[in-house]
Protein backbone atom coordinates (compact mmCIF):
# COMPACT_ATOMS: atom_id res chain seq x y z
CA UNK A 1 0.00 0.00 0.00
CA UNK A 2 1.07 3.58 -0.98
CA UNK A 3 2.15 5.68 2.16
CA UNK A 4 0.58 8.85 2.63
CA UNK A 5 1.72 10.36 6.09
CA UNK A 6 2.18 13.82 6.63
CA UNK A 7 5.31 15.26 7.76
CA UNK A 8 7.15 12.36 6.14
CA UNK A 9 10.45 13.13 3.51
CA UNK A 10 8.33 11.02 1.29
CA UNK A 11 8.53 13.23 -2.09
CA UNK A 12 5.94 12.28 -4.42
CA UNK A 13 5.57 13.15 -8.26
CA UNK A 14 2.23 13.39 -9.59
CA UNK A 15 2.77 13.23 -13.17
CA UNK A 16 -1.11 14.48 -15.30
CA UNK A 17 -0.60 13.14 -18.95
CA UNK A 18 -3.74 14.32 -21.34
CA UNK A 19 -3.92 12.04 -24.14
CA UNK A 20 -6.08 11.26 -27.06
CA UNK A 21 -8.60 8.21 -26.14
CA UNK A 22 -7.26 5.68 -28.83
CA UNK A 23 -3.59 6.52 -26.97
CA UNK A 24 -4.62 5.96 -23.70
CA UNK A 25 -4.30 2.24 -23.31
CA UNK A 26 -0.64 2.11 -24.67
CA UNK A 27 0.50 5.57 -22.10
CA UNK A 28 -0.57 3.19 -19.36
CA UNK A 29 1.33 0.20 -20.81
CA UNK A 30 4.72 2.30 -20.93
CA UNK A 31 4.21 3.99 -17.63
CA UNK A 32 3.19 0.13 -15.91
CA UNK A 33 6.78 -1.10 -17.96
CA UNK A 34 8.76 2.46 -16.86
CA UNK A 35 7.43 1.93 -13.46
CA UNK A 36 8.51 -2.10 -13.25
CA UNK A 37 11.91 -0.99 -14.45
CA UNK A 38 11.83 1.94 -11.81
CA UNK A 39 10.65 -0.72 -9.06
CA UNK A 40 13.59 -3.41 -9.87
CA UNK A 41 16.51 -0.81 -10.48
CA UNK A 42 16.56 2.52 -8.86
CA UNK A 43 17.26 3.08 -5.03
CA UNK A 44 14.94 5.40 -3.14
CA UNK A 45 11.73 4.00 -4.95
CA UNK A 46 8.49 3.59 -3.00
CA UNK A 47 5.58 2.82 -5.01
CA UNK A 48 4.03 3.78 -8.63
CA UNK A 49 0.24 4.23 -9.26
CA UNK A 50 -1.46 4.52 -12.74
CA UNK A 51 -4.56 5.60 -13.37
CA UNK A 52 -6.77 6.06 -15.90
CA UNK A 53 -9.61 8.65 -16.72
CA UNK A 54 -12.72 7.60 -16.93
CA UNK A 55 -13.24 9.74 -20.13
CA UNK A 56 -10.10 8.34 -22.02
CA UNK A 57 -8.18 11.51 -21.87
CA UNK A 58 -6.11 11.20 -18.66
CA UNK A 59 -3.74 9.32 -17.30
CA UNK A 60 -2.40 10.31 -13.97
CA UNK A 61 0.91 8.44 -12.60
CA UNK A 62 1.41 8.62 -8.87
CA UNK A 63 4.75 7.63 -8.00
CA UNK A 64 6.78 8.41 -4.16
CA UNK A 65 10.07 8.29 -3.67
CA UNK A 66 12.19 8.74 -0.52
CA UNK A 67 13.67 11.96 -1.11
CA UNK A 68 14.35 14.59 -3.63
CA UNK A 69 17.49 13.47 -4.52
CA UNK A 70 16.34 9.59 -5.47
CA UNK A 71 13.51 10.99 -7.34
CA UNK A 72 16.25 13.24 -9.40
CA UNK A 73 18.07 10.31 -10.50
CA UNK A 74 15.35 8.73 -12.45
CA UNK A 75 16.52 10.97 -15.18
CA UNK A 76 19.93 8.77 -15.60
CA UNK A 77 18.25 6.22 -15.99
CA UNK A 78 18.37 5.15 -20.16
CA UNK A 79 15.87 3.08 -19.91
CA UNK A 80 13.36 4.83 -18.07
CA UNK A 81 14.05 8.11 -20.41
CA UNK A 82 13.46 6.01 -23.32
CA UNK A 83 9.48 4.71 -22.31
CA UNK A 84 9.02 8.18 -20.99
CA UNK A 85 10.31 9.71 -24.22
CA UNK A 86 7.40 7.26 -26.45
CA UNK A 87 5.24 8.75 -23.85
CA UNK A 88 5.95 12.37 -24.95
CA UNK A 89 4.97 11.17 -28.51
CA UNK A 90 1.67 10.39 -27.25
CA UNK A 91 0.82 12.57 -24.84
CA UNK A 92 1.64 15.85 -23.32
CA UNK A 93 2.97 15.20 -19.89
CA UNK A 94 2.56 17.53 -16.92
CA UNK A 95 4.63 16.32 -13.77
CA UNK A 96 5.66 18.09 -10.92
CA UNK A 97 6.84 17.03 -7.38
CA UNK A 98 4.54 17.76 -3.73
CA UNK A 99 5.34 17.16 -0.41
CA UNK A 100 2.28 15.40 1.67
CA UNK A 101 0.89 18.33 4.15
CA UNK A 102 -2.79 16.08 5.03
CA UNK A 103 -4.30 12.88 4.48
CA UNK A 104 -7.42 11.12 6.32
CA UNK A 105 -8.30 7.75 6.03
CA UNK A 106 -12.17 6.55 5.87
CA UNK A 107 -13.52 3.77 7.68
CA UNK A 108 -13.47 1.28 4.75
Amino acid sequence: MTPITPGSDIVTAINVISVEPKNQARVVELLSRASDILGKTQSGFISANIHRGLDGTKVVNYVQWCSKDAFQSVFDNKEFIRLYSQIKELGHPEPNTYEIVYAVRGTL
